[in-house]
């Protein structure tokens, strides 16, 4: 015991473990051997169910011989032209039970149940069907009364010392199923007994060993948790445990205090994260909820109205909704491809002059429904062809001016472009984003390229949207070698600004 309690803490834990795993083991193990033999088609089911069986299957016998009697009786008063189907009925049963008898020869039944049922039931069977077939049909045949009431006492007499033996047999085997029962109750009663004693034994010695080990890790553990309570009740991250051995309690407090001391400065960046998860939680619910809802309010309306110009107008509005909510889920895509590394550029040669022209068209388009200007100005050279990946240089800008139109409600947006030729055969396209809208604050700017982050939740509220925009946008722009920048002054508007850099097409062919 004293070699015990000078043991290292984990060496102890090691006993303790193996004491514990080994006891319920043997203990298992000797359960899962019991449920064996016990468990349907397990050896002892098998003895008292092949015992109970054979109990019924000796029963129907001799039904064989009740129902060839009250057969004979019935050809005795049948008309003569029933005569040919009862004698046939007769004779198959006389085939049904040869059959039977063949099927008790084939089980091993025991001497004395051979001796019974194989010797003494069968053989007046046998001679009740041999006066059946010798001298009652042939007397019934020939309608000789007396032959066939002589034959049919015979038959009485042969079926009265085959029911005889019946009996007998049936108590043979029941007896034999009561002492299968008392055995198997036997072997259950000491299975039971030993898995008792097994995890007596197994709960006393874990038991015994818990006490020993609790004597010496109680104290520390408890300081622990009065250490953990006072942090939980105060938020004092400074508390910080004594260490007063080498052991693994000694270790244990150290850790603690390191671990303390990690907790307390990542308290305030989980904080920030969880309002960020929470915030983005809501307002991605509530993106998604409102396009989905218009999908299904309209498509109802389009359902229930047979006119062809308002459903008309409601697959419009299905149509818009639908591309909001395509929107919506290509964002949360591409922000997942982003951060997972799997975002790939489609470099192809694009003709520049055609994608501007696309992007002025559809935001001119979208800032007059706003009641805004819009301007498009080019500075340097034009008309170039470059090689890059045109879907995500729109995509930049078609976020970037999306929000400037978004975030606006008078005065104007404007896009200016700027190309600058590079060594190597590359150009540098400028881009600069303007907006007379609500602006930000300084601090706003800090936080605007982080995920799911707008300005403030009221932001959210009234213009809606995701917050991954932005964080899209400066990705693609930094995979594609550039940056970008924002100014902004609050209640004045903002200037986006970002350059990428790509390949001139004319100088590579």
């Amino acid at each position: 015991m004293e070699r015990l309690v000078n043991l290292k803490l984990r060496q102890r834990f090691a006993i303790l473990i193996f004491c514990v795993v080994a006891g319920f083991l043997l203990y298992g193990l000797w359960s899962f051997k019991t449920l064996g033999e016990l468990k349907v088609n397990g050896p002892i089911y098998k003895e008292i169910a092949q015992g109970k069986d054979f109990v019924a299957d000796i029963l129907p016998p001799p039904g064989y011989i009740i129902e060839s009697y009250l057969v004979s009786l019935q050809l005795v008063e049948c008309e003569p032209s029933e005569q040919a189907h009862l004698i046939e009925r007769l004779l198959n049963l006389q085939r049904e039970y040869v059959n039977r008898h063949e099927f008790w020869q084939k089980h091993r039944l025991g001497d004395e149940l051979t001796t019974t049922l194989l010797a003494g039931a069968h053989e007046p069977a046998m001679r009740f069907y041999a006066v059946v077939s010798d001298e009652f049909v042939p007397a019934l045949l020939h309608e000789n009364r007396p032959a066939v009431v002589a034959a049919m006492k015979k038959m009485k007499s042969s079926y009265a010392l085959h029911r005889e033996a019946i009996d007998r047999a049936v108590k043979i085997a029941s007896h034999r199923v009561v002492l299968d029962e008392a055995r198997a109750s036997q072997q259950i009663n000491f299975a039971t007994y030993l898995m008792l004693f097994i995890l007596v034994c197994t709960v006393s010695l874990t038991v015994l060993l818990a006490y020993l080990i609790s004597r010496s890790v109680i104290g520390p553990l408890q300081s622990l948790q009065q250490a953990m309570k006072d942090i939980t009740n105060s938020g004092d991250f400074s508390r910080r445990l004594v260490v007063s051995s080498d052991d693994e309690a000694g270790d244990t407090a150290r850790i603690f205090n390191e671990l303390i001391e990690s907790v307390q400065l990542a308290h305030v960046a989980a904080e920030a994260a969880s309002r960020a998860k929470s915030d983005f939680l809501a307002n991605m619910s509530h993106e998604i909820r409102t396009p989905m809802n218009s999908i299904i309010g309209f498509s109802e309306l389009a359902l229930d109205n047979p006119d062809p110009k308002d459903q008309q107008i409601f697959l419009s509005q299905i149509l818009e909704s639908s591309n909001m909510l395509l929107g919506i889920l290509n964002d949360i895509l591409d922000l997942s491809k982003i951060e997972s590394g799997r975002m790939m550029l489609d470099v192809a040669s694009f003709d520049f002059d055609e994608l501007l022209g696309s992007i002025e068209r559809s935001f001119a388009l979208r800032a007059q429904e706003a009641g805004l200007g819009f301007t498009l100005l080019r500075l340097g050279e034009s008309g170039r062809v470059f090689l890059g990946d045109v879907l995500r240089l729109r995509q930049i800008l078609t976020i970037l001016l999306g929000n400037a139109v978004k975030f606006t409600s008078q005065g104007e947006t404007s896009l200016e472009v700027k190309q600058i030729r590079v060594p190597d055969g590359k150009v540098r396209l400028e881009f600069s984003i303007q907006d007379t809208g609500i602006g930000m604050s300084a601090e706003t700017i800090k936080n605007l390229f982080q995920p799911f982050v707008q300005a403030d939740n009221s932001i959210t509220r009234r213009f809606g949207g995701t917050g991954l925009g932005l964080v899209i946008a400066r990705n693609l722009a930094q995979m594609m070698h550039g940056r970008i920048t924002v100014e902004s002054q609050l209640g004045v508007g903002s200037v986006f600004r970002f350059q990428v850099t790509l390949l001139d097409g004319l100088s590579v062919s």
